[in-house]
């Protein structure tokens, strides 16, 4: 008695604890495919429960007239997880109702009439066929869906050996397939439940228009790479004159293109990275594959919209991007680098793609020495558009000839971009004969241009 107990109590368990579940889910939800499992499940454990006191109860207990309800409970799970898995289908979901209702009452009447059992075991039989080719086809866990229901058809088929041969083994077979059974059940009723909490932690943490993740969760992702010491590249970018798109187009065509911009930005670093919206327009990426070429991925994305958006409506992209080397030590640092290298495509033409480290290289070569009098000019113009300096201005003359309007004014032009000493200062210590840079206005002298910070327009703090 003991192998028919044992199997029964664990299968007892195991549709007591998706009941509990579902009980539990429903309370919070209050949705009708919940209530419906609920419900199958509860005629589950009652029928489990009553066929274990029955074994109690009994000293040789005659377990023929208990198998074929017994049975029918497989079939009764089976509709409530379609129901859970497909709440929209109403009217496959009314016969699947209507059948398992019928056999549900033909297996309660086998247990009061002879010879009605192995029959009720036929018609669950095919019912199991028909739901396999009939109803599996759209469901998202197809496999699990064949599996459970082609072992709850194995233990009918045992069923009916039993009820026919009066043979045991083929009873222990029976309680087999159930056990089975439920264990599949099981494993598709957690895997949907862990599939909604994925859905639910998805949403959680990205955009909803374009789906792609939020500036936080990029930013983190982004530390976690370069603090674990992995390849890790960020692509920034940004769409050209979007501000223009959604005041003369409408922000309903605003909506696509970023749509558009952020699908593209996700293709091109699928398998590779991840996507992010960082603020407004700009779309972000991470790369963290060794193997894969940041410049062909960024150009990759940059000529993808240029040639996918004229569906919409045509903008093109300026990018900028950024590699992990051994002197950043932030996130933050690698993505603001990114981002400088974005201002420099925009200022510089716009729909393109500049490389940080390209980028700054250029300008060490470029900057190196130049002749004073285009410093002047070209401090006067920076200065004017950023309205700060990462760097003390340093004196560049000791002294200064006592003659010359020409040098005077110059000198005094540089005193209002904070480049020298005043010029009180400079006419107390001016004195005769040569000194250093004496000729300085005869002919160019070269001198180190102090490094310059501008403050980028286009990065938008949240």
């Amino acid at each position: 008695m003991l192998t028919q107990i044992i199997p029964s109590f664990v299968i007892l368990t195991a549709y007591l604890v998706m009941l509990i579940m579902a009980v539990i889910f429903y309370r919070r939800w209050k949705t009708s495919e919940y209530g419906f499992l609920a419900i199958t499940l509860a005629a589950n454990v009652l029928v489990f429960s009553s066929y274990g006191l029955f074994l109690l109860s009994q000293e040789e207990p005659s377990v023929r007239s208990f198998t074929t309800i017994l049975g029918t409970t497989s079939i009764m799970t089976i509709a409530g997880l379609y129901r859970f898995f497909k709440p929209k289908k109403h009217k496959e979901f009314l016969f699947i109702l209507i059948g398992t209702g019928l056999l549900f009452l033909l297996g309660l009447i086998s247990t009061f009439v002879n010879g009605l059992s192995i029959f009720v075991m036929l018609l669950d039989i095919v019912a199991c066929g028909a739901f396999i080719y009939w109803m599996t086809r759209e469901l998202p866990k197809r496999k699990l869906f064949i599996a459970a229901v082609g072992t709850a058809g194995f233990s009918y088929l045992m069923n009916v050996l039993f009820i026919a041969a009066n043979t045991y083994f083929f009873h222990h077979l029976f309680l087999l397939g159930q056990f089975l059974f439920c264990l599949i059940a099981i494993l598709i009723f957690f895997d949907r439940i862990v599939d909604m909490v994925y859905a639910v932690s998805y949403k959680s943490v990205t955009d909803g228009l374009t789906g792609l993740y939020y500036k936080s969760f990029f930013v983190k992702k982004v530390d976690e790479a370069v603090q674990g010491k992995q390849p890790a590249t960020v692509i920034f970018s940004d769409i050209d004159n979007f501000k223009q798109v959604n005041d003369t187009q409408g922000h309903l065509v605003g909506d696509q293109i970023l749509k558009l911009v952020g699908q593209i930005m996700k293709e091109v670093c699928q398998e590779i990275g991840i996507a992010g919206r960082y603020g407004g327009e700009e779309i972000v990426g991470l790369i963290t594959d060794s193997k894969a070429d940041p410049s062909v991925i960024a150009e990759r994305f940059r000529s993808r919209v240029e040639q996918e958006s004229g569906a919409i409506y045509p903008v093109t992209v300026s990018v900028g991007y950024s590699s992990r080397t051994n002197h950043i030590e932030s996130g933050e640092q690698l993505i603001h680098q990114a981002d400088d290298a974005l201002y420099l495509a925009k200022t510089s033409g716009k729909n393109k793609v500049v490389n940080y480290a390209d980028d700054r290289s250029e300008h060490q070569d470029q900057f190196a020495s130049v002749p004073l009098q285009e410093l002047i000019v070209e401090a006067e113009t920076a200065h004017s558009f950023s309205g700060e300096s990462e760097v003390e201005p340093k004196p560049i003359f000791e002294q200064a000839p006592a003659e010359a309007d020409e040098e005077d004014v110059a000198l005094r032009e540089l005193e209002q971009e904070g480049f020298t000493e005043t010029v009180q200062e400079i006419e107390e210590t001016k004195h005769d004969g040569d000194f250093p840079g004496s000729d300085l206005f005869n002919k160019p002298a070269l001198v180190e241009v102090p490094k310059k910070t501008f403050k980028n327009p286009f990065r938008k703090d949240e």
